[in-house]
């Protein structure tokens, strides 16, 4: 499996890397293609090679482990990350790249990250170079320990680490020389029980310590940036070690400290700004010059004169806390480096580039009249701040966007200047639109369309629906969006996913509009009472239907005609009393139909509380019709009976 993975390291570079489990070399004859070795024959001039793998460790303790070797080796362009497991030795555990016992090794340009212990590991190990790394966000940085003697340790950018950058542990003769340490939660340096190791050109800021060392001797740390740490150089229980020509300013509690610690000479370095004081010796048996004509240090806060112009203070610089009677008796009047003259910092042109694409950050433009001993462009990459930290850097922008990058160069002398430019990344990737599943609903139902599970890298700007619906075509915006199919069918609705650069996505879901076959339910309300002429009106609201009811008729018959009435709620007056039933017939938009009946009851005289009670008009002429009505009914049929006898009695044969 091969991925395309932009390495920032020390140098970044952008390598096609593939993906693997961790390598294990246990021997000189583990050198092998089956191990991860792309190359080489193991000799000095043609070292075994092992580059372009991408190893996650976790569960595994490391990525690369090669250890019991004598034959020459190089590992580069690798990505080791993300080591974690059981512990089972320390040399073994949870690292990115572990060297055990081993000798002529080239570690460099690689990556080691997010590793559970060391980004890089040194085990009894001797004459390995480890160079141009990236060693950030590990427990760790670099840690050379158990007797690793005659290592050099350079051009790494080392940061982010939780505790200790680079650490040297019961190590001899090691060198780490123009590493930028940064930014880490421990010491940027420590040297631990070690001795005659070289500390060298370092630029070390934004830690604990800058440069830690203890209990060792016969160190020399010289030409460093020791700026913006808590102590800028701390040594407890040191001897006969050296401390020259550094820049240990800008600390927030001392530039240089001494603590139980004896014979060793501090001369030549520049101490200015520190929050607590520039300097404090706790022992008070250390040389705090080189004697004269080489002289002291560069003391911030000295107020003495030059008056015969050696370069050097009338007086001793007197400041050092302790109370040891410690003393610069040389102090310079300016820095070592006769360098009062800014670097010139150039980031060159702004650029533009399309996204996942490698941009080249150029700033050979800089310049000092002696010369820039760093450079370190810093922006931020939508996800983190990252650091680089040579003149030509190469970086891939992998987000469309702005971006603003700060070139800082540093000269000798701990001078700084900086240059800005933007790199513009277009965005070439097209939304990916998601519509949503298939949807099943009946005739005249609603289709609720959901695309909002659309993406696209920087973001959708626009949604647009276009479908026909059977009856017309439609055009419906917005990430959600419904709409009520009349007829049934099967129909294609595709969503048009566009981002802020015109990319467009498409997709497309089914709606399967079945034909509606469930009657609705006709409610035509409780039966009515109601006097002659008296305006009623029929409730039909109670009726319903799976989806709409488009048409309610009442129908009756009054003085033997079929009476029709319309709507929901029609009103009626009937002028005969009588008991009339109603049938509501309620219809959807199917042609479905539910029907229901009321009784409407009609008499003479007015409605209280739900019965029919007699009344006189004013002259009393209701009641009295209504008895003549009655005697005259009586009389008719008296003599219509009487009619008929006669007849009878007529046509009666006789006797």
């Amino acid at each position: 499996m091969l991925a395309n993975i932009s390495c920032q390291s020390h140098v970044t570079r952008d390598y096609f890397l593939t993906v693997r489990l961790p390598l294990r070399i246990d021997s000189d004859s583990d050198f092998t293609a089956e191990n991860g070795v792309t190359g080489g024959s193991g000799t000095e001039s043609d070292p075994w090679l092992i580059e372009g793998w991408d190893i996650g460790g976790s569960g595994h303790g490391y990525c690369f482990y090669i250890g019991n070797t004598t034959d020459y080796f190089t590992v580069t362009k690798c990505r080791a990350h993300n080591a974690s497991g059981v512990f089972v030795s320390y040399y073994y555990t949870e690292s990115g790249i572990i060297l055990y016992n081993v000798s002529g090794g080239n570690v460099s340009g690689n990556i080691a990250k997010d590793n559970e212990f060391d980004g890089i590991c040194l085990y009894g190990t001797e004459g390995c170079q480890i160079s141009d790394n990236n060693v950030s966000f590990n427990e760790y940085g670099i840690t050379v320990m158990e007797h690793s003697d005659g290592n050099v340790i350079s051009d790494n950018g080392v940061f982010s680490n939780n505790y200790y950058g680079i650490n040297f542990l019961e190590s001899d003769m090691n060198f780490a020389i123009s590493n930028n340490v940064t930014a880490n939660g421990g010491n940027g340096i420590s040297v631990s029980e070690s001795s005659a190791n070289c500390l060298r050109n370092n630029t070390v800021s934004g830690n604990w310590n800058g440069i830690d060392i203890w209990d060792s001797d016969n160190i020399s740390a010289e030409g460093n940036h020791v700026c913006g740490n808590c102590i800028g150089l701390y040594l407890e229980y040191c001897v006969n070690s050296t401390v020259s020509n550094n820049n240990a300013s800008e600390n927030t509690d001392y530039g240089i400290q001494l603590v139980s610690s004896d014979i060793n000479r501090i001369f030549h370095n520049t101490l200015t700004a520190n929050g607590l004081a520039q300097a404090k010796d706790g022992l008070g048996g250390n040389s705090w010059d080189d004697g004269y004509p080489s002289g002291g240090n560069l003391w911030g806060d000295y107020s003495g004169s030059d008056s015969d112009g050696d370069g050097f203070g009338d007086a001793p610089y007197l400041g050092i806390l302790g109370d040891m009677g410690a003393r610069d008796r040389y102090p310079l009047m300016q820095s070592w480096f006769d360098d009062a003259v800014l670097p010139t910092a150039s980031a060159g042109p702004d650029v533009a580039c399309d996204e996942d694409s490698t941009i080249t950050l150029n700033g050979s433009g800089s310049n000092d009249n002696v010369g820039i001993v760093n450079c370190t462009w810093t922006f931020n990459n939508s996800f983190n701040e990252v650091f680089l930290f040579q003149r030509l850097s190469n970086y891939t922008f992998t987000q469309p966007g702005n971006y603003s990058i700060v070139l800082e160069v540093t000269d000798s002398a701990g001078n700084r200047a900086s240059d800005g430019m933007v790199a513009s990344v277009r965005d070439i990737t097209p939304p990916t639109a998601d519509a949503g599943a298939d949807l099943g609903i009946g005739e005249m139902g609603t289709a609720f369309l959901n695309g909002s599970a659309s993406a696209d890298n920087v973001g959708i700007v626009n949604y647009t629906w276009n479908f026909n619906d059977g009856v017309e075509n439609i055009a419906l915006f917005g990430p959600e969006v419904s709409h009520i199919f009349t007829v049934s069918g099967l129909y294609s609705a595709t969503l048009t996913a566009a981002d802020s650069e015109g990319w467009q996505g498409t997709d497309t879901v089914l709606v399967t509009v079945s034909a509606d076959s469930t009657p609705p339910e006709a409610n035509a309300g409780p039966d009515i009472c109601a006097a002659i002429g008296e305006a009623i009106r029929f409730n039909g609201s109670g009726s319903s239907d799976n989806v709409a009811i488009g048409n309610y008729t009442w129908s009756f018959t009054c003085n033997g005609s079929v009476c029709n009435l319309y709507g929901a709620e029609p009103s009626v007056t009937f002028w005969a009393a009588g008991n009339y039933t109603v049938t509501l017939s309620v219809r959807d938009m199917a042609g479905n139909i539910g029907t229901d009946e009321t009784v409407v009851s009609v008499a003479a005289g007015s409605i209280q509380n739900g019965t029919v009670s007699s009344e006189e008009n004013e002259s009393g002429i209701f009641s009295s019709s209504v008895a003549v009505a009655g005697v005259l009914a009586m009389v008719s049929v008296l003599i219509i009976l009487a009619f008929f006898i006669h007849i009878r009695k007529r046509v009666r044969p006789p006797l």
